[in-house]
């Protein structure tokens, strides 16, 4: 119950922000500027104030069917944002130019088309350092939605240099992410946008499950899902721990928007093997299997759950647990999981014959390292490839079991040198490595493991 309350709560936010974005909006829209007092002082002039007042009172349907039909609007509107002096005019137009934008973004190619761009360029990189963060948030979010749109029409040198100021801009952090989401849809600016200083930082915090803004969860989630288009950044977000707080959320939350673009990244990322293995570590496919039953607005969001549970059912069937169990060990850091069991041991403890043992080989390995790393350093953390306590923990357990379950098992172990190191791991100072390294020992040198643990 509780977690359909947080789900509940979650929902209720984003609505609100919609809202309160919507009621901000309007009450700016209605509010019409006092377009006289720029007559009186030659900014506008007697037609320009004339067709303004009768753009103001349309509606707003007429509002977007009269600005994409008369370019004089475009370049009149346009030209207000140059009255620097009055806050109201500005936040007003900047609104006019959002919403219709929003309501169709092929609105970006034809205002581009009756501005210049050196001019568009030019005002709104002045207004993204405006005092007012309402009004630098839609020119930063005008601005690099023309870039999204149509590059084309700016330099390389333009798009950069706007990418390098985004940290000195003055904007919100929602207005940070619009303008990360805007750029990462040019394959070319990816780069340049992950490298930011705080583009990683504000993607971490607010994936996080203790923060509640569902408007900013959105954000991250379709900026990680723009970047999993390709490998090389997938590989990224996984070292960065992005894709875990990804499906973290995914698990919890409730949001539809936030559901939909989760599904995305899923299948974009479920080929790497590192990724699949967050995936399963952290039983997605249960979550799908109860999401299918849940109610969606969007019929497609049904039809994906299942796409990606039969794609999720295929690759776990190709995928065995003995596998999974290589691949970690390849990675060089080993967690407690069911893949470090009794029951995978029974299970899987004959695979680990193959290519003359190597398996059994790399733990060896890791202990031998982790030895050395202490006796020459004082601490294993400060070797470059730092091997963690938890690590070495899991392996002495591992040898241990394939000691025990393995027909000659303690024989193979001796072939590795791994009685004698694990000898030395007894006298170490982490609990966890002693108490594991004890078992360990006694499965290796005691023929009767299974009655001596009865008796325990």
């Amino acid at each position: 119950m509780a977690n359909n309350n947080d789900g509940i709560s979650v929902i209720t936010k984003f609505v609100d922000t919609e809202q309160k974005n919507e009621i901000l909006h309007d009450s700016i829209l209605n509010h019409m500027p006092c377009y006289d007092k720029y007559k009186e002082i030659n900014i506008l002039s007697a037609e320009d104030v004339d067709l303004l007042k009768k753009f103001h009172d349309l509606s707003k349907k007429e509002k977007f069917e009269y600005f994409k039909e008369n370019n004089e609007i475009v370049i009149i509107l346009f030209n207000c944002l140059q009255t620097d002096f009055n806050i109201h005019l500005i936040q007003y137009v900047l609104t006019i130019f959002y919403e219709i934008i929003r309501n169709d973004g092929s609105s970006y190619s034809y205002v581009l088309s009756v501005l210049d761009s050196e001019n568009l360029y030019s005002y709104l990189m002045k207004l993204c350092t405006h005092r007012d963060t309402y009004i630098s948030d839609k020119s930063s979010f005008l601005l690099s939605g023309s870039f999204c749109y149509n590059n084309n029409n700016f330099t390389e040198t333009q798009i950069k240099d706007f990418i390098l100021k985004i940290d000195f801009f003055n904007i919100t952090e929602e207005g940070k992410m619009d303008i990360y989401i805007n750029i990462l849809k040019i394959d070319y600016y990816r780069q340049d946008i992950y490298e930011l200083e705080e583009f990683l930082i504000i993607l971490t915090k607010n994936l996080e499950l203790s923060n509640n803004n569902a408007n900013k969860q959105y954000k991250s989630v379709f900026c990680v899902w723009l970047l999993t288009f390709k490998d090389s950044f997938i590989k990224k977000l996984y070292k960065c721990n992005i894709i875990t707080l990804v499906m973290n959320l995914f698990k919890k939350c409730k949001v539809e928007k936030i559901i939909r673009v989760c599904l995305n990244i899923i299948k974009n990322i479920l080929h790497m093997d590192d990724c699949f293995e967050i995936i399963v570590d952290n039983n997605i496919i249960q979550t799908l299997t109860v999401l299918q039953y849940d109610k969606w607005r969007d019929n497609d969001i049904y039809d994906n759950i299942v796409q990606l549970l039969h794609k999720l059912d295929q690759r776990v069937k190709n995928y065995s647990n003995f596998e999974r169990y290589c691949h970690e060990l390849a990675n060089g850091k080993l967690k407690w999981s069911i893949l470090h069991t009794e029951k995978f041991w029974l299970e899987n403890v004959m695979q680990f014959e193959k290519n003359q043992f190597k398996a059994i080989e790399q733990l060896a390995e890791i202990i031998k390292k982790y030895i050395e790393c202490v006796i020459n350093k004082g601490d294993a953390k400060n070797n470059n490839e730092e091997i963690d306590s938890v690590t070495v923990a899991v392996a002495c357990f591992d040898i241990g079991e394939f000691a025990r379950l393995y027909p000659n098992g303690k024989k193979i172990c001796q072939n590795f040198n791994i009685k004698e190191n694990i000898m030395i791991l007894i006298a170490m100072k982490d609990r966890d490595i002693v108490r594991e390294a004890l078992l360990c020992a006694q499965k290796i040198m005691l023929n009767n493991w299974q009655s001596v643990s009865s008796t325990k």
